[in-house]
């Protein structure tokens, strides 16, 4: 939440929501750390848990035994840095896979609210009962919150989720989702450059030797389904918190 929020602290507070705020040092001055819900949903509402993070071993165990069944599966399975320590698929039944998304919207003509938000993979339910709300604010075009410190403890908390939670849960977090103007906040090319310049960092698609608008299924900016690691890094930019995170490589963000 921005700083300007005491009307929102209250309203949280008289709904009871105030025991799953954590303050934060910065503009952006509480977060909702996915370590609390998932604590509170499997400790107080398991039938809820079961479903909205697809929490259930067998499932899980399938869901990893696929995504390693294949070379492409194999290949993001060697660059994450939890995963690629070789756990089996039964090891990991009780892990649930976590995805992250950020999007902006207007909020007035020089402003904009920011939304970030995690789900598990494997969730089932509607939008309101599976993505959960982990951090939003309000920027001004002219002056933008820095927001470093909230990506920092979001990014810290995922880590920690890892080493398990609850009885015998665990969670890792797989991908980051956001359109093209938020993964070029997160350190991808901006694509609202002119010229025959590299527009994505995973792939060498531009405005003509490689065409971008071309969605046939064997254009050539399909092939490979990522860049190597060192033309991924090189096509990339900026400091953003999830850029200099562990998890930013080619197959994972």
């Amino acid at each position: 939440m921005g700083s300007n929020n005491e009307l929102e602290i209250n309203l949280l507070g008289t709904l009871g929501f105030n025991n799953l705020l954590e303050p934060i040092p910065g503009q952006v001055s509480h977060i909702i750390l996915p370590s609390t819900m998932l604590n509170w949903l499997s400790r107080d509402i398991p039938g809820k848990f079961k479903l909205c993070m697809g929490a259930d071993p067998d499932r899980l165990r399938r869901f990893w035994a696929d995504l390693f069944s294949s070379s492409v599966g194999q290949e993001f399975r060697n660059a994450h840095p939890f995963l690629s320590s070789g756990q089996s698929p039964e090891q990991l039944q009780r892990c649930i896979p976590i995805t992250i998304h950020e999007d902006a919207a207007p909020y007035s003509k020089r402003r904009s609210v920011t939304t970030v938000s995690w789900h598990s993979v494997l969730g089932e339910g509607s939008d309101w009962e599976t993505r959960i709300m982990a951090m939003t604010w309000v920027s001004d075009t002219d002056n933008p919150l820095d927001v470093t410190h909230c990506w920092h403890r979001l990014l810290q908390d995922f880590e920690q989720l890892e080493n398990g939670f609850g009885d015998g849960w665990s969670a890792t977090l797989l991908w980051g989702i956001g359109d093209l103007e938020q993964t070029v906040k997160w350190g991808a090319p901006d694509f609202r450059v002119a010229g025959d310049t590299v527009l994505c960092p995973w792939c060498n698609a531009n405005r003509t030797t490689v065409p971008f608008t071309d969605l046939r299924p064997d254009a050539l900016f399909r092939d490979p389904p990522w860049l190597p690691e060192d033309n991924f890094q090189a096509n990339c930019r900026g400091n953003h918190p999830l850029r200099q995170s562990r998890y930013w490589n080619a197959p994972l963000v």
